[in-house]
């Protein structure tokens, strides 16, 4: 039904948030990549690492680098 409707599955649109919770992260705070899976609602960093590579092509400190703003 959410597929049809949204036109993705439950366990993508889930991933997506988490993803874009743990690019949050990566901007605004000095947490280790373990700390940021967890808070994002992931099992552990190696699964989140995979998961942001497939999503946007980078790691998450690849995409953290690439995006943090200089202080």
């Amino acid at each position: 039904m959410m597929q049809e409707k949204f036109g993705k599955t439950f366990s993508q649109y889930l991933n997506e948030h988490r993803l874009a919770y743990a690019q949050h992260l990566l901007l605004t705070t000095d947490l280790t990549q373990s700390e940021i899976a967890q808070q994002s609602g992931f099992n552990d960093a190696a699964y989140m690492n995979r998961m942001f590579k497939n999503a946007y092509n980078l790691t998450p400190r690849q995409w953290q680098t690439d995006n943090r703003r200089e202080e």
